[in-house]
């Protein structure tokens, strides 16, 4: 019987000197401080054996939960005795939402190595920023884009392990073959490779432009995601049964935090069958409902939008199968959620969270374990060993807490929050309040049941379809244009993306653009969902403080 808890809880006085301090309606949970991600994840594969973990919606390619064991084995060997990659150095994992991708992970893991994802889709200019930030010694990467990798690579003097969409796809000399040393005959390694990792050391490195600025590698140690994990395994938190007959689709990105904790990695944990997808369609989208039934689909607000306008689902049957949707990454709109109550007949729990790379990620989720638990609009309540305070936005100075549904900006304290910004001390600085509490950058307050809701962003983050976009790496780009004196990057809303990157230029004297010259310049420089969607608009200078500091609310005034 589930069990239906009274779960306000806030503390005047907690732990920290602060006042108004928000708690988790459950109780603290012991997480072990000297257990490695690696060791967790083995603990809770081993439970599956041959169970399918993962498959390939498009190549129907699968793997068991013991062949990703056994693989991923082989595949650590090889990193660390052939390829001599030291504990503790990095890879990169440009891949898409393969099958292959679980074994990569763990395989990194296994053998010590910390790992950075980055977007499949990125340009190469972006891959080489990312490699260099994170230090990677060598990168994942399809075969099918060998060619432009390689040039990256080579100048890197880093090694390519290519995995192979298509068999047919050749290799050039020098890129190693991904399935030449997972399908080699398994060997009885006895070797353990993570000897001197300890739990506080960097196992995951994601990238974020943190409240502001441009993208920073965070910095996520072993203690960090077994914190999370454990966080969210307690029944009254978890958002769908473990172990069972559980199917998720696997569409959302495995590079991005979302994708790859609360998808991938509790996948693992749980028992769920994944299927993944190497790109979304909607046509995708409608066949995995209909030959998998998925139970679980974890989405963003642009997915159950196109849910509840598709005239291609048929509601009552397409989703028959369907538990629970968890929405992340951007608020769901109060419409798109009533509307979706009314088309499944309130049969399908669409559940809300909070979260962020700096912070492992989730926060806060809603749960029907709670009274008040699944308030629309709300972002439910804190998970175990976390808490949470909204301070004044006027007065920085001040960090108590506010009062109940008093607007403030939402920081966090818990065993989930990140080491650090890598190689940043500045950027770590701003971030971190007094005593380990962090800034989110969101603004919100809670209620009398101490339910938590997100009500606006203090940070200049766009939300292109979930995906982050920092104005300053739009602006720094942009300023590169020749023709270009000055330039401001703010979000606007754009009825397919949600939220799309609009640009305020100040073009030198004597110059004369259209804001398509703009537009063409930035597109084949960033991944698409960074591109000026939003449009141009010339301006004779950019509204700032007597600081500097650019007044982009002054600039949402001309829309």
């Amino acid at each position: 019987m589930l069990r239906i808890l009274k779960p306000f809880s806030i503390c005047k006085r907690a732990s920290s000197t602060f006042k108004n301090i928000v708690k988790s309606p459950g109780p603290d949970i012991d997480i072990p401080k000297n257990v490695l991600l690696s060791e967790y994840l083995l603990e809770n594969i081993n439970k599956w054996t041959d169970k399918v973990a993962v498959e390939c919606i498009e190549t129907k390619k699968r793997y068991t939960f013991l062949e990703i064991r056994k693989k991923s084995l082989t595949l650590a060997h090889f990193l660390r005795n052939s390829l001599k990659l030291e504990e503790k150095s990095c890879v990169g994992i440009l891949l898409p939402n393969l099958p292959e991708f679980p074994i990569v992970v763990l395989a990194s893991i296994q053998a010590g190595l910390q790992i950075t994802p980055i977007n499949p889709n990125y340009t190469p200019d972006e891959i080489k920023k990312q490699l260099v930030l994170s230090k990677a010694k060598a990168l994942f990467g399809v075969a099918e884009r060998e060619t432009e990798l390689r040039s990256v690579c080579d100048n890197l003097k880093i090694p390519i392990i290519a995995v192979k969409v298509h068999q047919n796809t050749s290799l050039s000399t020098g890129t190693i073959n991904f399935f030449d040393y997972v399908t080699a005959k398994q060997q009885n390694f006895d070797e353990i490779y993570t000897k001197s990792v300890t739990p506080d050391d960097v196992v995951l490195l994601p990238f974020s432009s943190g409240t502001t600025g441009l993208p920073k590698g965070v910095q996520l140690t072993h203690f960090n995601l077994v914190s999370n994990l454990m966080q969210t395994a307690v029944d009254e938190f978890d958002f769908y049964k473990k172990g069972g007959d559980e199917v998720s689709l696997a569409f959302l990105p495995f590079f991005h935090i979302y994708g790859f904790m609360l998808i991938l990695i509790h996948g693992l944990c749980d028992g769920l069958k994944l299927i993944t997808f190497p790109k979304f369609t909607s046509q995708l989208f409608l066949t995995g409902l209909r030959e998998y039934r998925p139970t679980f689909i974890p989405a963003v607000p642009p997915i159950v939008h196109m849910v509840n306008t598709s005239t291609h689902i048929n509601h009552s049957e397409d989703l028959v199968s369907v538990r629970s949707m968890l929405c992340g990454a951007a608020p769901l709109g109060k419409t798109d959620i009533v509307h979706f109550r009314d088309l499944t007949n309130g049969k399908i729990d669409i559940i809300q969270g909070h979260g962020m790379t700096e912070t492992s990620p989730l926060n806060m989720v809603q749960t029907r374990a709670f009274e008040g638990g699944l308030k629309i609009g709300g972002c439910g309540f804190l998970v175990p060993n976390t808490q949470a305070k909204f301070v004044s936005i006027e007065n920085s100075e001040d960090q108590n807490g506010l009062g109940m549904k008093q607007n403030g900006e939402l920081c966090i304290k818990g065993p989930q929050v990140m080491k650090g910004y890598l190689d940043n001390p500045t950027a770590t600085k701003e971030m971190f309040m007094e005593d380990g509490w962090v800034r989110t950058g969101d603004i919100g307050y809670y209620d009398e049941d101490g339910h938590i809701f997100i009500t606006d962003r203090l940070k200049e983050l766009i939300k292109v379809q979930g995906f982050p976009v920092a104005p300053a790496e739009l602006e720094s780009l942009i300023r590169k244009h020749p023709s270009v004196e000055d330039v401001a990057v703010i979000g606007v809303k754009h009825e397919k993306l949600g939220e799309a990157p609009k640009a305020f230029v100040v073009l030198k004297k004597s110059v004369k653009l259209q804001p398509k010259d703009i537009e063409d310049f930035v597109a084949p420089k960033v991944i698409k969902y960074k591109h000026l969607a939003g449009g141009v608009t010339f301006l004779e200078h950019i509204p700032k403080t007597p600081a500097g500091k650019i007044l982009r609310r002054d600039l949402k005034k001309l829309i």
